[in-house]
């Protein structure tokens, strides 16, 4: 029986050494997937941090250049507003004007202008009755025989010259709107140098 005995404790000790060692391995093993998780995870923390980082600045850089954006937006409206304001005072010193600088603005006008000699003119509302007479003097002084005519057409100042189909608007109004739409760039610039 000491022989069974023996064999019995040597199985025993048999089994425990190697459930020992399979202990141990498994603690090995799980130390390993341990560490290897964790430094999983180190690295996909450090992976969104980075992207997180990332997606700061970029979000940074997108504010900046809307805020860059609407500030030059901003400018440029106030220099459009410029623009338009001496546009505007321009408009209201031509129709401010008394019946001799009108008469002297429509003379050179006219001169510029008149190709033939022989082409109709539609005269602007102001000064309208005494523009008449002037149109008269205008062809004596220059040797033209320009033709005043009715139109249903309403502008304030300066004339409409028409030679047959071809019309030549210089009311002052629409010649301020050539010329705002011609200039704006070239007035921006001088009035704008930095």
């Amino acid at each position: 029986m000491d022989g069974i005995k023996e064999i019995q404790e040597k199985i025993v000790k048999d089994a425990e050494s190697k459930a020992t060692k399979i202990i141990e391995e498994a603690n090995k093993e799980a130390n390993q997937l341990l560490a290897q998780n964790e430094e999983k995870l180190k690295r996909q923390s450090a992976l969104m941090e980075e992207k997180a980082a990332q997606e700061a600045d970029n979000y940074y850089k997108r504010l900046l250049s809307m805020a860059e954006l609407k500030l030059r937006q901003d400018n440029l409206k106030q220099k459009q507003d410029l623009v338009d304001a001496a546009f505007q005072k321009a408009s209201e010193k031509l129709n401010g004007l008394d019946q001799n600088e009108y008469f002297a603005v429509l003379e050179k006008m006219l001169k510029k202008t008149v190709s033939d000699g022989n082409e109709e003119v539609i005269l602007g509302e102001k000064f309208q009755k005494e523009a008449v007479s002037f149109i008269e003097n205008y062809n004596k002084n220059n040797n033209t025989s320009l033709k005043v005519v009715d139109s249903d057409r309403k502008f304030d100042g300066g004339f409409i010259l028409k030679n047959g189909l071809i019309e030549m608007n210089s009311d002052f109004s629409a010649l301020l709107r050539d010329l705002k739409e011609e200039d704006t760039l070239k007035l921006v610039e001088i009035l704008f140098e930095n």
